[in-house]
């Protein structure tokens, strides 16, 4: 089998650079991915609200109303039956067609905003059931003007009051319909403001503890540099330059980090000038020394070779005289 080099292992790892850009952009993706769900359920939380605010409310409001105008139309009704002298009977009757014609607005209003195929059925009846209704409440007020107060009496019993609950049935059912399509748009608003509160809180978290690595992750690389990144460089600076007087701000009981190995190297190189400019001078004084004996062998050389031949000379000399005599 095929062992990985130290090498190798040292390239396939990720360097500084690439680790804190890779922390980075996990946070940052993390930001993005919270700000369109954030968005998205914003978005569907105001979708909610509109539908709220431009159906659900509106529409209750308006079947409240309707319903209070029949009550009080059938009400005033009986109230023109027991009207005691003709002012107050007129009064009455006023009041009658001022809420029925409030009642009719209010009625189409109503059917504009029954949208969709569950409003639209639950709208259907009611305008034939307004009709019956106005219908039977006109028949009674004739009875009222006419002074048949007994059979007008009989006739809001078995009559008006019957096609106003049948008029108030259905408004009954839609408003019920109505406040449970509410509580289901407030539930979802609900559900999705939760979702979304849990969503910002998880990438808090995430981002808080992103941020809490990286910055035990770079306090361990400030640790292991031993010094702060600009006065490092300035040390290495001074070191490349050949100034090994370069002051090494190295902590008390720092042995480990680079700043201590800076400072080792700087006393190692400044030991080792020392001993080679030790080493040069001792050998340009050993080259004088040589020079100088050299120099002091070459005189006796000559000298002795000056002797020879003023000895050589005389030789010549006694030999010359020698043979003159012989």
């Amino acid at each position: 089998m095929g062992t990985t080099s130290p090498q190798h292992s040292r390239n396939s790892r990720l360097n500084l650079a690439q680790r804190l850009t890779l922390g980075t952009g996990i946070l940052i993706a993390a930001m993005v991915v919270a700000a369109i769900a954030c968005w998205v359920m914003m978005s569907r939380l105001s979708a909610d609200a509109d539908q709220v605010n431009s159906t659900n409310v509106p529409q209750l409001q308006l079947i409240a109303a309707i319903e209070l105008d029949v009550t009080r139309i059938s009400l005033q009704v009986r109230h023109a039956i027991i009207s005691r002298n003709p002012d107050e009977l007129k009064a009455t009757l006023a009041d009658i067609e001022t809420k029925k014609t409030r009642l009719i607005d209010n009625m189409e209003r109503f059917g504009r905003g029954m949208t969709g195929a569950d409003g639209r059925h639950a709208y259907a009846p009611l305008p034939g059931l307004l009709k019956e209704f106005e219908a039977r409440g006109a028949q009674n007020i004739e009875l009222i003007v006419a002074g048949k107060k007994d059979e007008a009496v009989a006739y809001l019993v078995e009559q008006t009051i019957p096609a106003r609950n049948r008029l108030l049935d259905p408004l009954a059912a839609e408003k019920v319909r109505q406040g449970e399509s509410l509580n289901e748009a407030l539930d979802e608003v609900k559900a999705f403001s939760d979702m979304n509160r849990k969503l910002l809180l998880g990438v808090f978290a995430l981002i808080t503890a992103g941020l809490i690595a990286m910055l035990v992750y770079l306090r361990r690389i400030t640790h292991q540099l031993g010094s702060d990144p600009d006065e490092l460089k300035a040390v290495a600076d001074g070191i490349a330059s050949g100034e090994l007087t370069t002051h090494v701000p190295v902590l008390a009981g720092d042995a480990q980090s680079i700043t201590y190995s800076l400072r080792v190297m700087r006393d190692k190189l400044a030991d080792a000038v020392i001993a080679v400019r030790t080493g040069a001078e001792c050998v340009n004084s050993a080259a004088g020394e040589i020079a100088q004996g050299n120099h002091d062998l070459s005189g006796r050389t000559e000298t002795q070779a000056s002797a020879l031949q003023q000895t050589a000379a005389s030789m010549e000399q006694l030999s010359s005289t020698v043979r003159q005599k012989g």
